[in-house]
């Protein structure tokens, strides 16, 4: 029976481990938190996580977040790091729905870079929250470049429709008509 149940706990590790490692492709970071006494384990760093060097001693998450909160992150986004990782704000976020996601800057070389953070509660284990952190930085760009270009498109079209009695946008690919103004 102790045999068997080792070899079930064997596998159970295996297939965490394979998991993590799955994950680990597009998390930077994963963080696996003990709620009872914020010890946590740290099962992925790379990238940029990596290059800014932080101590992790594996206890005192909130505090150590705190910590480097006031090192890594980009100034206009300190306040709400700050608020959400406190640990009453943190629970309270995820009290709703168990999950919860926000995008936020870290200086990096000096620059901000787009970061999402994603927290969950663990399913398996009570008392126990992971926190993913991915690099979105091209992300972002390029929807913000596609904000500038909607923009642009949309200030061009005003600008036509104070000449024009009437403007259509015909999009060639999906065979559509959408009028802007008409007369």
């Amino acid at each position: 029976a102790d045999r068997d149940e080792k070899m079930r706990t064997d596998l159970m590790n295996r297939e965490f481990s394979e998991i993590s490692n799955a994950l680990s492709v597009e998390y930077e970071i994963i963080y696996y938190i003990n709620l009872k006494d914020e010890s946590y384990d740290v099962f992925s760093q790379k990238g940029s996580y990596i290059k800014l060097n932080l101590l992790t001693t594996g206890q005192n998450f909130f505090q150590e977040c705190v910590r480097d909160i006031k090192k890594i992150v980009y100034p206009q986004d300190m306040e709400k790091m700050y608020s959400t990782l406190k640990r009453e704000n943190l629970l309270s976020k995820l009290a709703d729905n168990k999950f919860f996601s926000m995008e936020y800057r870290l200086l990096v070389n000096g620059e901000p870079q787009y970061y999402r953070l994603k927290a969950l509660l663990s399913n398996a284990v009570d008392n126990y929250v992971i926190i993913a952190v991915t690099n979105i930085h091209k992300e972002v760009i390029a929807r913000q470049e596609r904000e500038r270009n909607m923009e642009r498109n949309f200030d061009i079209i005003n600008v036509l429709a104070t000449e024009y009695s009437s403007v259509y946008y015909i999009d060639l690919e999906t065979d559509s008509l959408t009028p802007y103004t008409m007369n």
